[in-house]
């Protein structure tokens, strides 16, 4: 069996002048932009003329999370590819991405708000992408804390460690309020294992 991404011919037979058909493509038959492990995904011609997809196939992004590839059949006669994949980034709400395939590679993004119990101060979404067969992402985020004390701009980065598992990290430049006429410059950190580190703080002025 050849898998044509684009178009799919499907083993027909005829019936009483009616056209129908299977076409079962297995984990092996895809791409390689596709990151399938096991299963199976059959296309179905009905006698009608109408095509349905069945079976499941299981996408892997190791230790960043699962998904499994979906497919579809428009109107014009095109295949469409994609993988709905939910991934795992510490510090952001569970990641739910649906993956589009265009010219050989999955790629794909969404915004996903940040976990503000693990990573207090900041609020807002981040940006999670897939592209090239790696995770990314970075968002500009506003940072407040101390009861406004502290506040800045934070970016917000999404990176995967040579594991394959997704970190979230970053850095910017907060203002801290010492007193009524005293405010210094520092450099807020997010940890790794959760929380914001305030670095140096430069000489307040008055």
């Amino acid at each position: 069996v050849v898998w044509i991404v684009g178009k799919v011919a499907v083993g027909v037979t005829l019936n009483d002048g009616k056209v129908s058909g299977s076409l079962t493509v297995d984990a092996k038959k895809f791409p390689e932009g596709v990151p399938v492990t096991d299963g199976k995904i059959t296309a179905t011609l009905s006698e009608q003329g109408t095509l349905g997809f069945s079976g499941s196939v299981a996408a892997r992004f190791g230790k960043a999370g699962t998904g499994k590839v979906e497919a579809s059949y428009s109107p014009t006669g095109e295949l469409n590819l994609g993988v709905v994949a939910d991934i795992t980034v510490p510090g952001l709400q569970p990641v739910h991405v649906v993956l589009a395939y265009k010219e050989g590679l999955i790629e794909g993004e969404v915004g996903v708000p940040i976990n503000s119990e693990i990573v207090p101060g900041l609020t807002g979404n981040v940006t999670v992408r897939y592209k090239d067969k790696l995770w990314s992402g970075e968002t500009n985020l506003a940072y407040s804390a101390d009861n406004g004390k502290l506040s800045g701009n934070i970016l917000v980065t999404v990176a995967q460690k040579e594991d394959g598992s997704l970190a979230l990290g970053g850095s910017g430049s907060v203002t801290a309020q010492i007193a009524p006429r005293l405010s210094g410059t520092l450099t807020a950190t997010i940890l790794e294992e959760g929380g914001v580190l305030p670095g140096f703080a430069a000489h307040g002025h008055h």
